[in-house]
Parts: structure tokens; sequence; C-alpha cells
């Protein structure tokens, strides 16, 4: 039955409404194929425009799948969210603090609400190894998503996951260890616009900027680092420039702008001075900016770097930076649809990988290279 109050409702609400009701009365099963568009917009005696507005609004929050060309279907994970009481998301990130983790946060958050989901957040680095977030809330929550830790002790937790029924993605980073449906960004492809960005302003001596964690002074500490680094490279080696002619500077200490000072210590010293930097994060840029400075070099004039990330905070700098963005926005857009989309019946396959574009974000640490190089 539609209430008074109902009707004062747009028709496509009106209809998301009446809809999500036979989805929580069990009228409208998991799994069950709703009819047609077109049935539909006869049966409502709306427009398929409606419709599809309709169905829409009830797959972004989790009571739907919409299967382009096959049809529309109740989500399996409906089943699991009526066994429980608080409708609630674990979401598990290294350091809540980091500008990118903070703002991922607060998307995947939004999305989540609008999933009429909540949060729970946990800062794993700030609760050590010995702390499972996962043995303490698997029977709390509805599911997990994950930023994986580097800490190699945190990973048993995060694989136990693909024995239990509640559904978890990954995100951000590729623990190939570690089973899961993961959202990813194409690192390697960032890395390669960087390349051309600084490569077309006519730079010919070129530096990669990254970190390592104290603990593992000879690796980099991420696969996604890696690629960054290795999309760089690989491009402007295709463009004819030597690899010679490509430095990379490791900075201690994680990620952090002391890292990227340390690094840039061992730059501002190089003779002839590499004018095209590149870092695999924002943060870093932050260092080796500061440092510059001090050293009376001033950017664009005498050098130019490309960031990763995008984070806010760069857009409001003195010289706002140039970066590769992740589409923060979107990923966590597909990270709750990959969460509200798992099958209950059928965890164990944890085969689906999304990889997003980032983009090139274009400000004024960039520009054409200096007509001659100390």
């Amino acid at each position: 039955m539609i209430t008074t109050e109902a009707v004062a409702l747009p028709n496509y609400r009106r209809i998301a409404e009446e809809l999500r009701t036979q989805i929580c009365a069990n009228v409208l099963r998991p799994g069950h194929r709703l009819p047609s568009h077109q049935s539909l917009s006869r049966r409502f005696a709306v427009s398929r425009v409606t419709i599809r507005q309709a169905l829409m609004l009830l797959q972004q929050r989790g009571y739907v799948q919409m299967i382009p060309k096959t049809g529309t279907f109740v989500s399996e994970m409906i089943t699991s969210l009526r066994r429980t009481r608080h409708r609630l998301v674990a979401l598990l990130v290294e350091n809540c603090q980091d500008p990118f983790f903070n703002e991922m946060t607060q998307h995947i958050e939004r999305e989540l609400l609008r999933a009429n989901l909540h949060m729970v957040l946990c800062d794993t680095a700030g609760a050590g190894p010995e702390v499972s977030y996962v043995d303490v809330l698997k029977d709390r929550v509805d599911g997990f998503i994950i930023a994986p830790s580097l800490q190699e002790s945190s990973w048993t937790q995060y694989r136990a996951l693909a024995s239990t029924r509640l559904p978890y993605v990954l995100f951000d980073r590729d623990i190939r260890t570690i089973p899961g449906n993961r959202v990813l960004v194409d690192n390697y492809f960032g890395g390669r616009i960087a390349a051309d960005h600084l490569a077309d302003l006519g730079h010919s001596s070129f530096v990669t900027v990254t970190y390592r964690w104290p603990d593992r002074a000879h690796e980099t500490p991420s696969e996604a680092l890696r690629l960054r680094i290795c999309g760089f490279k690989d491009r402007l080696i295709e463009r004819g420039i030597p690899e010679s002619d490509v430095m990379s500077l490791v900075g201690g200490g994680g990620r952090t702008k002391d890292a990227g000072a340390e690094a840039a210590m061992q730059w501002v010293n190089l003779r002839p001075r590499p004018t095209g930097l590149f870092a695999t994060n924002d943060i870093l840029c932050l260092g080796v900016i500061e440092v510059a400075e001090k050293s009376g070099l001033r950017m664009p004039r005498d050098f130019s770097i490309v960031g990763f990330d995008d984070i806010n905070l760069v857009r409001w700098l003195n010289i706002p930076l140039t970066t590769v963005a992740q589409p923060k926005e979107e990923i966590a857009r597909h990270v709750v649809g990959l969460l509200l989309t798992q099958n209950a019946e059928a965890r164990g396959d944890h085969t689906q990988h999304e990889l997003l574009k980032p983009r090139l974000v274009i400000r004024s640490s960039t520009g054409c290279a200096p007509k001659t190089a100390e």
C-alpha cells in the first residue's frame, strides 16, 4: 500500500520505495529478476526514464544490481543485511591522518550513507600488529573495506576473511597474497602521463623521488610505487631519453615530507642538476619544494615537479602542484558497489579486479625547461 505521505514524493522515489518495501518483505527475493523496464513502466503508468531513475536509486543503495543487456536483479547482499541489526561496514586504513586516506575515507563514507550503511573507521597503523580488527568486528559488521597495511604481520587477518561469508573489498594496494575483489588505480599509466608532460615541456634530464620504510632499506615499499616509477622511466626511454638521464632518489622515513626533503638534499647537489622531477606522492613534493627554495631554486623557472594523488592541500600552495590525480570519488563508488554486489552464496570467488585510470592535473609547478641547467 502507498501512503499519502509517499504520494508526495517524486514518481521515481515513490516507485523505488515500493520496490524496496517488497524486497525487504521478501516478496522480491535475492537473485530475483525484476520485470523489464517496459513492464514496470506500464505497471506504474510512468515513462521508462522514470523507471530507470528508480532502479538506479535502488542500485546506489544496494538493493538491486542492473546488468546491461541482462536485466535487473535483487542484490544477493540483501540476505546478509537482513540478518544484521546495525548495517555497519568497517573501513581499515593504515593512517587516518594521511591526507590521501583522509580524503578517501570521506568519499567512502558518503557512498556508504547513500546505500543506507554506516562506517566504522579503524586505523591499522595505530593499533599495532597484535590487534586484529577482523577478529574484533567480524560478528558486528556487514562487511569490510580494506586498504592493506604494508606490515606483513597484518596480512594473515585479511586472508582469513576469504573463508568467512562476509563481503569485503580491497583498494589502493595490490598485495597479491591477499585474495579479494579489489579496486586499483593504473599506477603504471600514471607514471607515463607524468613523463609525457615533462618531456613535452622540453625537459631532458629527470629524477624520480620515492621513499622507503625504515625497516625496508633496500626495497620499494609497495607495488604501486614501483609501477609509477616504471611507467615514468619506460615512457621516457620510448621517447628517446637515455636511461642514464633518469635518476632515482629515495628518502627514508616512510610516506612523509621529511622523506621528500632527504631525497631533495641529494638532488640539489647534483651537477648538472636534473630539471624534471616526478614524485610518487604529493607529500614528498612538499619536502622537495622546501629544500629547493632554501637552496635558492625557483619553481618552475629552475625545475618542474609532478606529484601523484592530487590531495586537496596541493591546490592551495603558493605555487599549486601539477599532479597525477587519483579518481577518489570513482574509487569510492566502485569499492562500495563491489561490496554491495558480492554474492552471499559465492564469496569464495574473489577475482573481480577493477583498474581505474588516473588523470594529469596541470598547475603552476611545471613549466618549460630552463635554457641552461647547472
